[in-house]
């Protein structure tokens, strides 16, 4: 997304400007104006108080020139995130929206979905770091059997266990859109993995899965491995530091027969010395 070559603008706001009208950060950097070309605005590092995105959300609704939108560390809000929510569902430009490490929590993660299940243009999401649940997630995974534009998904650091996981992994039956998962280092147990994988069996649009850190054991990995037997699209499987243990014979053996999958990471798996000899004498 980044590579496109687009005017960047990055805030310099005094702090006694942060918590001023959001819209008025728009309006001093000609944000407003609809007769220019695509915008990246960047906005971390630069607090501008749970009012001030309040403000940005209604800019956004007018705004036909910003394409990417980095809110990370913004401390939004419930109502920050509901007025969020609330601008996506008109916004049709915005390509681009990082909301990583605000404490979203459910409440605010579902605020957000709302609005993306009427979005048709938004193509990258960052909600890193915001303490979602599984009520943020089962939340996320209605909002993927709807929207038909987002194409990379960052939910690494939150708290979704299995609930949430399910909910997450029944959707991707169904998305024919988002080709780009990060759903690693929160607790996704093995029934999730096990649920990824059936998903997988009938997925062919997503290329990457990152699953790292999570609560994966044995039973999932090779549910994984039988999964990537019929999957198509496939290139980059991280299960890096899940306690699969010997299931990673399962998974090294099909990719002698898989010509998808180019990155395979399982480093940290829990893989004995005994496992490593036969995989070495095989």
């Amino acid at each position: 997304f980044f590579g496109e070559a687009k005017p960047l603008v990055f805030m310099d706001m005094q702090e006694e400007q942060r918590q001023d009208n959001g819209r008025k950060y728009l309006e001093s950097y000609g944000l407003t104006d609809n007769k220019m070309k695509s915008l990246n605005l960047f906005l971390q590092g630069h607090r501008v108080g749970p009012q001030g995105i309040v403000d940005i959300s209604k800019g956004l609704v007018e705004n036909f020139s910003l394409t990417a939108l980095e809110l990370r560390r913004q401390e939004i809000g419930k109502d920050g995130a509901l007025s969020l929510g609330q601008a996506l569902s008109h916004n049709r430009y915005l390509r681009y929206l990082g909301l990583g490490r605000n404490k979203l929590l459910n409440d605010g993660c579902i605020s957000i979905m709302e609005g993306l299940r009427q979005n048709q243009t938004l193509e990258f999401l960052d909600l890193e770091w915001n303490e979602i649940r599984d009520e943020g997630a089962v939340a996320i995974g209605e909002m993927l059997r709807f929207n038909n534009s987002l194409q990379s998904f960052v939910l690494e650091r939150n708290k979704i266990k299995t609930r949430g996981a399910l909910a997450i992994a029944e959707a991707l039956k169904h998305n024919q859109k988002l080709r780009n998962l990060n759903i690693g280092y929160n607790k996704v147990t093995t029934a999730g993995a096990i649920a990824f994988a059936e998903a997988l069996k009938v997925n062919e649009i997503l290329i990457t899965l990152n699953l790292y850190a999570n609560e994966i054991r044995k039973e999932g990995g090779i549910a994984l491995a039988e999964a990537l037997q019929v999957n198509p699209s496939l290139q980059s499987l991280n299960l890096q530091s899940n306690r699969i243990t010997d299931a990673v014979v399962n998974l090294c053996d099909v990719l002698k027969e898989n010509n998808t999958v180019r990155e395979l990471n399982l480093q940290n798996t829990l893989l004995d010395e005994d496992i490593c000899q036969r995989m070495s004498d095989g």
